[in-house]
């Protein structure tokens, strides 16, 4: 995580790899290789890295939702919503994963289904991050 936030995303997958290879089962590494695969816009390897995080982790709602924003990135938006809906299932007060679903929503021009999930967002007191 420390490589990620210095922008060295390319060492920071080599460590998580070194990190999964020695510990199979460990969900955050599997993830956080995701999350350095999602900054560099490679989804679709990303989306690999979450569902595995997801097999050692079934209730690991980060990734769930971050599977959820690569697919948005790559436009599949209702299988996103999926992953979104998903997140909340395991996290019912998960503000981004409301938060990301009502604007996909709204991409998909449902404007009223969207303005309901940014209110929940909202009232879970979720700032986005930009």
């Amino acid at each position: 995580m420390a490589l990620d936030s210095l922008g060295r995303h390319k060492e920071a997958i080599e460590k998580y790899k070194k990190v999964v290879k020695y510990q199979t089962n460990y969900a955050a590494g599997w993830y956080n290789w995701g999350q350095s695969l999602n900054l560099l816009g490679m989804h679709e390897d990303a989306i690999e890295k979450y569902k595995q995080a997801i097999s050692h982790q079934g209730d690991y709602a980060d990734a769930w939702c971050n599977w959820g924003h690569s697919l948005n990135a790559l436009g599949k938006y209702e299988e996103a919503m999926e992953k979104y809906r998903e997140t909340l299932k395991h996290d019912s007060g998960y503000g981004e994963a409301f938060y990301f679903w009502g604007l996909t929503l709204k991409e998909l021009g449902r404007y009223y289904d969207g303005e309901e999930k940014l209110e929940r967002a909202r009232k879970l007191g979720f700032k986005p991050p930009f």
